[in-house]
């Protein structure tokens, strides 16, 4: 192409970053860098959700990327609809980039079913939780994004799940880059940086941490992050007598996470391609982790960490000990970890793929 194609990312401002925003975050840069293409944000607001977070709108506007921040009343608002549309039509856009399930419907209504612009979608992952409410969202997700001109998912498995319900599919993993190390100084045996949500099953790694305190009585962990469950899992920790050995520190910055922390974990009933996991392996670290979801695309079993079955905290325990009592394990496997990050995850290689994948479209 001779000319920047422009392409308009439709997100919804979360306050906190975490994993799929950081991923944005990082495709908007590459994007900007490569020249190609020309990036816009509609950014919208739930106003019954508002917060005083706004390290994702901050982080956005940081990047000096054009964007508007309409506010939204609800879940589903026609007057975003309308936003959308009117402002393709203003800049010329030939491709909306939607994330997220409101993202994606409001996208594709805006786009008169394809026929004003063209709709790409990035699934970062649905959590198939039983609730009624996220039954719903899950459905309505699955006959917008069949509707769509193009999804991009990031792991084998949500490739397999998404072509099986016929979906236009292309996998294109997180490209990750690297981040700025700082000192170490590794308190805490393991660790999980997270959400405190149902689909994370931190309790999982409460019990563990219960095993390995038999084992090793000065064992201490943190569970960092903050959502729903916490009071929940506070309360199991001190019922368990581990108010000593697990601290709660709330929202961390993920360079003081990785500082402190010599084994990350996950125990996840559900995941894509998590950014916790990427950036604990660019920090080359072992990780032990759950084999669900895209969690098998990170980690090789026994070569860069451990994955072990979900719920298992017997097995969790086992391999949280076995790599306590041995650093230079520790030390060959995050190293193989690293190798495998900048190998398999280039962030080059993603950016050139979404550049080729959006000149498609805009044709």
């Amino acid at each position: 192409m001779n000319r920047p194609s422009k392409v308009c990312f439709i997100l919804q401002n979360t306050g906190h970053i975490y994993g799929a925003q950081r991923a944005t975050l990082d495709l908007l840069e590459g994007l900007q860098a490569h020249g190609a293409v020309q990036p816009h944000v509609i950014l919208f607001q739930e106003l019954r959700v508002d917060s005083e977070v706004k390290d994702f709108e901050r982080s956005l506007r940081d990047l000096g990327v054009a964007m508007i921040t309409p506010p939204v009343a609800g879940a589903y608002c026609r007057k975003l609809v309308k936003v959308i549309r009117d402002y393709t039509v203003t800049h010329g856009i030939e491709v909306v980039h939607s994330v997220g399930y409101k993202a994606d419907l409001h996208a594709w209504r805006a786009s008169g079913g394809g026929r004003q612009f063209k709709v790409a979608s990035t699934v970062h992952g649905w959590f198939f939780l039983p609730d009624w409410k996220e039954q719903v969202y899950y459905h309505i997700n699955l006959w917008t994004l069949k509707r769509i001109a193009k999804v991009i998912v990031l792991s084998r498995f949500y490739e397999k799940a998404l072509r099986e319900k016929g979906m236009l599919v292309q996998r294109i993993p997180s490209g990750f880059r690297g981040i700025t190390h700082p000192p170490e100084d590794r308190t805490y045996a393991a660790g999980m940086l997270t959400r405190f949500t149902g689909e994370k099953n931190i309790s999982m790694f409460v019990r563990a941490a219960k095993r390995v305190v038999v084992e090793q009585p000065d064992a201490r962990f943190m569970i960092a992050g903050d959502g729903p469950d916490r009071d929940a899992i506070a309360r199991q920790i001190a019922d368990a007598g581990l108010a000593e050995h697990i601290e709660l520190p709330g929202y961390l910055p993920r360079e003081a996470f990785f500082s402190h922390v010599q084994v990350p974990v996950l125990c996840s009933n559900i995941e894509n391609l998590p950014y916790t996991v990427m950036e604990a392996m660019d920090c080359a670290l072992p990780v032990v982790a759950t084999r669900v979801g895209g969690l098998p695309d990170l980690i090789d079993d026994g070569v860069t960490g451990y994955l072990v079955e979900a719920d298992d905290d017997k097995a969790l325990a086992a391999r949280l000990l076995g790599l306590m009592a041995d650093k230079e394990m520790c030390l060959a496997f995050g190293l193989a970890a690293k190798k495998k990050l900048e190998r398999d995850f280039c962030p080059e290689v993603a950016i050139a793929e979404h550049v080729r994948m959006y000149e498609g479209l805009g044709r």
